[in-house]
């Protein structure tokens, strides 16, 4: 009934329930679409009451379940609205989604358990005024008890659901890292989508569209830190679209790149290595496992190393040949066995003035020994071995100071 003469679809005094309806189009302002004028008490329930200016009035003792009450949807609006209006009597309101009405719940009565205030997703959007429920509708297995839908009418098509797993709150992820987006889902969706929010859900971003449902995605951190990070998940199944999101916010943690030198045991700084004085010229020294570097990641991600050097009086050899102040310096990284002079390669552990990355080749990467530079771990470290060789001829007799830098980056 589209009147505003019509005054209400039911028009109660006495006891008894009203349910499985469908009450349209009352636009009376002094009744309701479901009236409860006396007697009492009542039973509304699974009613679907859609484009009213009243929704329920109730003077008298009621009970309203699993009633979905919505004034202003499809093309209809009004002024005024109510959904749920109390002028006496006690109402208890359960399980209902009551929306878009200027006031949802009036006068005396609030919210209660499972009520819910959102669309609930009409086919069509009620336009046609077909009050079906999609297959996405919130109102589904949302009712009392359990696994009943709210609303005078089944939902139509096929069902998914999709339930984020990882990240849930409270994680704290790193810029730049990789994590797993876990879920499950059910009803066997198409496809999925992910997106991703750095400000509580107030814009998204997408993360991946079209994915295949098996129930994991690894994820590059953008870098964006925040407090305020959320992933949202889209289940699709034809046009039923499945949602969930993050339960609450985690942190997206700015990178941070960072290498300290120790000593061997990693209980101090390491100072310098001292070869001696009155060393033999054209001859190799290597340093002692007490002796290494033990080169640790400070930082929060994992990192790589490089090696370069220089030279206060000498020049550092760029072929592995000595020379008239000309040395040969090498790297090695060798966990905690001391390697020989054997072990170093003038091909592959050379270090120069210019920055070399370590690399990782089963053996015979860049300053590859028994352990590599490559992919170190936040909080754990690299034993570093200095090879020397001493120039062939020197001019001068002052005190020769080498220096190894070692250079970071993101692994």
């Amino acid at each position: 009934n589209d009147s505003v003469n019509a005054r209400s679809g039911v028009y109660l005094k006495g006891t008894g329930t009203v349910a499985s309806n469908e009450v349209r189009g009352y636009r009376s302002s002094t009744y309701a679409a479901v009236y409860l004028v006396s007697g009492g008490p009542y039973t509304i329930r699974n009613n679907t009451i859609v484009k009213n200016i009243y929704g329920i009035r109730s003077g008298v003792d009621a009970t309203l379940n699993n009633n979905i009450v919505a004034a202003e949807i499809g093309s209809y609006e009004a002024s005024g609205t109510r959904g749920i209006y109390r002028t006496a009597g006690t109402v208890v309101s359960e399980y209902n989604d009551v929306y878009a009405n200027d006031d949802n719940w009036y006068t005396g009565i609030t919210s209660g358990e499972g009520d819910i205030s959102i669309d609930a997703l009409f086919v069509a959007s009620g336009e046609a005024n077909d009050f079906h429920l999609t297959a996405s509708s919130p109102c589904i297995d949302a009712g009392t008890p359990e696994g009943t839908d709210i609303g005078a009418y089944p939902h139509e098509g096929p069902t998914i659901t999709v339930s984020l797993i990882t990240p849930n709150g409270g994680e704290s992820w790193i810029e730049a890292t990789d994590h797993d987006i876990t879920w499950e889902s059910s009803g066997s969706p198409d496809s999925i989508n992910l997106y991703y929010s750095v400000n509580n859900g107030v814009s998204y971003a997408p993360i991946a569209t079209g994915e295949a449902d098996d129930g994991v995605y690894s994820w590059t951190i953008p870098n964006e830190p925040t407090s305020e990070a959320l992933v949202r998940i889209e289940a699709v199944k034809g046009a039923v679209i499945a949602t969930d999101e993050s339960a609450s916010t985690f942190t997206i943690e700015a990178s941070l790149l960072s290498v300290t030198l120790r000593d061997a045991a990693d209980t101090t700084d390491y100072t310098t290595w001292e070869v001696g004085t009155d060393k033999s010229l054209d001859t190799a020294y290597l340093m002692t496992t007490a002796e290494c570097v033990y080169v640790k990641n400070d930082g929060n991600i994992a990192e790589d190393f490089s090696l370069s050097g220089e030279a206060t009086n000498w020049t550092l050899s760029t072929t592995g040949e000595t020379g008239v102040n000309i040395c040969v310096l090498m790297g090695l990284f060798n966990a905690d066995t001391a390697p020989t002079a054997a072990d170093f390669s003038l091909s592959t552990d050379i270090i120069t003035t210019e920055a070399v990355w370590a690399t990782e080749a089963g053996g015979s990467g860049l300053f590859e020994g028994a352990e590599t530079g490559v992919n170190v771990s936040s909080g754990t470290g690299r034993k570093l071995y200095i090879y020397l060789k001493t120039p062939i001829e020197i001019t001068g007799g002052d005190e020769e100071k080498l220096t190894v830098t070692i250079g970071v980056k993101a692994n």
